[in-house]
């Protein structure tokens, strides 16, 4: 069972979320889900199996460029007792002009807490929290729009240089908004070497490598306009 935990807590760390390269206009909205996770060596190359649902809301303006706010929670730990929510803030800092890409600062704040865990499982309760900043670079072209990544996460119980970095695309086959793929590579505590891993991952060292794919539904005044 202390496996299977070790394996679920991970999966709860380097969860995807809705990405928010774009930050959403007031009245507009997404919501979806992501799955995937990082890779581990189980008879062969396998994402975790973790499954995030979530939802943005446009907020406002600052300085004339949006704010949007993101919520959801992870439904993986759901049958094994564990309650993991997070939030998140974006602001798009810098417009793209033409090939200068533009520039989202988003915070992301998570909570578990296993408190309804069964006692048989001798692992004491209690909770857990992080925090992750990102940098967001990204390109639109049409209706598509593809980004970069680098943060950090800070674990409050233990805080310490701990990077991320990642690539992806909110991909928009259809008409602006509507149903948008979004698929991430994301490489987990890349700088952060472990001499011992209850679970292996992919690479051996250093971090882990996370593949995510998301799948939203985008609505609200302006969609055309709007941001991505």
């Amino acid at each position: 069972m202390r496996l299977k935990l070790s394996c679920l807590l991970v999966s709860l760390v380097g969860c995807g979320t809705l990405h928010g390269a774009r930050p959403l206009h007031p009245g507009q909205h997404e919501v979806g889900l992501v799955a995937g996770g990082p890779m581990i060596q189980l008879g062969g190359p396998l994402p975790l199996p973790n499954a995030v649902l979530g939802a943005r809301s446009g907020l406002g303006h600052i300085a004339g460029r949006p704010l949007d706010l993101g919520y959801g929670t992870n439904l993986t730990g759901l049958p094994f007792g564990i309650v993991s929510l997070y939030g998140d803030l974006g602001w798009l800092a810098l417009d793209q002009k033409g090939a200068a890409p533009a520039f989202t600062v988003r915070n992301k704040l998570f909570w578990s807490h296993n408190l309804l865990a069964s006692k048989r499982d001798d692992v004491p309760k209690e909770p857990w929290a992080a925090d992750e900043l990102d940098l967001i670079v990204s390109w639109k072209l049409r209706e598509h729009v593809f980004h970069g990544t680098i943060g950090q996460v800070f674990d409050f119980t233990g805080p310490q240089l701990n990077l991320v970095a990642g690539i992806g695309a909110a991909l928009d086959f259809g008409r602006p908004g509507g149903l948008v793929l979004e698929p991430e590579v994301r490489w987990w505590a890349l700088n952060h070497v472990s001499r011992e891993r209850n679970v292996q991952f992919i690479p051996a060292n250093p971090g882990a490598i996370g593949i995510h794919l998301g799948f939203a539904y985008r609505f609200g005044r302006g969609m055309g306009k709007g941001a991505r």
